[in-house]
């Protein structure tokens, strides 16, 4: 068990939010891009979001900050665009697979993603 992981035990029901990209992607063999277009149609708000910084201090998201995970969405999803054409149809299975979208993509995915973000059903 990680230390992050340690960390956030006690609300039990959460997921990074690279892993959650990760999980809809690769477990539904859907394309990166095309998880992102569903996850902006959600009501993510409804769901509890936690940052945790380098010091693993976890702080809760406020109420109307949540619409930062809509503009990383948004971001993600005009990264990918701006990419090759192919881009939009890359399944996201692990992070060798960020490796496949052209000219940096997967680079720039991999940072906007990348800040510890829990995403929790509490």
């Amino acid at each position: 068990m990680s230390l992050i992981d340690r960390l956030i035990e006690p609300t039990k029901d959460y997921i990074s939010f690279k892993d959650l990209l990760l999980h809809l992607s690769g477990s539904n063999n859907q394309p990166l891009y095309e998880v992102v277009n569903y996850l902006l149609c959600c009501e993510l708000n409804t769901l509890g979001f936690y940052y945790i910084d380098s010091k693993y201090s976890i702080t809760p998201i406020s109420f109307d900050k949540k619409d930062i995970i809509n503009q990383v969405l948004e971001t993600v999803k005009e990264v990918i665009r701006l990419g090759d054409i192919n881009d939009e149809h890359w399944i996201y299975t692990n992070d060798d697979s960020l490796e496949l979208f052209s000219h940096g993509v997967g680079d720039n995915i991999a940072k906007l993603i990348e800040p510890q973000v829990i995403v929790s059903s509490q």
